[in-house]
């Protein structure tokens, strides 16, 4: 009588065995991430702090991280910070592909469980210039920034994008970027409607920011545009300083810079 009652119990915990088994081999299994780090190029010149670098997997981002030292992104040391790209069974052997600030670099690597990787990241013939997301956005509030660009190439730009913070409705108003020399200049202006990609302004007529040259900018916000809280940030395609912020409240800050991305979109 025991031994049938313990065969019953063997049987009974083969078959919960036999069933979580099949459970689990229904659905994907969680793998060990592969790590990344390196040093990142934008044609030619190292990245600056503030640069994302988000990595993808069948254009699924698995992971991100964001540069602090200009040039490089993580670190070799065993307990430093890495590009940590989580994937599942199924991905083993899959391409990842790197996007720095939204753009697609030109190296890619294999997803490999439990890889460590030194990677070197270089992107050419970037045609924006791109003061990326502010790694701390607020304090934040609409206002007028008043500053300097400084392109480090030549780039042809007709929109203005404004980075908003996290669910609000952050976007620039009205923008005027110009040369006191040459006399050139662009204007953007918001038409007023929150429908559509409203955070991309319209510059008008199209401008070529030269390498070297130095040009003013005015910028009119509304709602919470992301800030970043610095008087001179060294960006892609150049540099952006802050000669002072007034905010709609009337105090004045000296460093305030507005995160944004000045680019060319193709006429349709």
């Amino acid at each position: 009588m025991n031994g049938n009652k313990r065969l019953v119990s063997i049987l009974a915990i083969l078959m919960l065995f036999l069933a979580l088994l099949y459970t689990t081999s229904a659905f994907d299994l969680p793998t060990l991430p592969a790590e990344f780090c390196g040093f990142v190029r934008l044609n030619g010149k190292p990245a600056p702090a503030g640069t994302e670098i988000v990595a993808k997997i069948n254009d699924e981002v698995r992971g991100k991280i964001t540069i602090e030292e200009g040039g490089r992104y993580g670190s070799l040391g065993k307990f430093d910070e890495k590009l940590v790209v989580r994937g599942d069974d199924k991905d083993i052997g899959r391409d990842i592909s790197f996007w720095v600030n939204g753009l697609k670099a030109e190296q890619t690597s294999k997803y490999e469980p439990g890889a460590f990787n030194f990677l070197n990241l270089t992107l050419n013939a970037v045609e924006s210039f791109d003061t990326g997301k502010s790694e701390g956005p607020y304090p934040s509030i609409s206002g007028t920034h008043y500053g300097t660009i400084i392109p480090n190439q030549n780039i042809t730009v007709n929109r203005i994008y404004t980075y908003p913070c996290a669910g609000t409705a952050g976007h620039s108003e009205f923008v005027k970027i110009w040369n006191e020399t040459t006399n050139e200049s662009a204007v953007a202006v918001w038409n007023g409607s929150y429908d559509g990609d409203y955070h991309n302004l319209s510059l008008s007529p199209e401008l070529t920011l030269r390498e070297g040259v130095i040009y003013s900018y005015i910028i009119e916000t509304g709602s919470y545009p992301q800030i970043i809280h610095a008087p001179y940030r060294e960006v892609i395609g150049g540099n952006i300083t802050c000669s002072k912020f007034v905010d709609v409240n009337g105090k004045v800050h000296h460093d305030w810079i507005p995160a944004i991305m000045l680019w060319r979109k193709e006429q349709e």
